[in-house]
């Protein structure tokens, strides 16, 4: 897997597609806030559900389309769900 996503990332990289990319640590090291009784509770280790964790990311300046094709590469080889999302489009208040 690690191969792919290599190789997929640097296809980015050369395309000029790849806006920001990072790994992320072991969830074993993360720290889950939920709000528990009228307050957030961060606790410590990785408690969330496996659908709910995250390895990494890509945010790419791509088409719909190429951002489902590049989705499809990743999750042919994984065989788990990935997420495609858009950034939300921050206009000014003029008010």
């Amino acid at each position: 897997m690690q191969k792919l996503m290599m190789e997929i990332d640097g296809e980015l990289r050369e395309n000029g597609e790849l806006v920001a990319s990072d790994a992320l640590v072991d969830p074993a090291q993360a720290t889950t806030v939920r709000f528990h009784n009228g307050a957030p509770l961060p606790t410590d280790g990785p408690f969330a559900e496996v659908k709910e964790s995250l390895a990494g990311f890509w945010i790419v300046d791509v088409s719909e389309e190429r951002a489902v094709e590049i989705a499809s590469r990743a999750v042919a080889y994984i065989e788990f769900p990935m997420e495609i999302r858009r950034l939300m489009d921050h206009q000014p208040d003029h008010s």
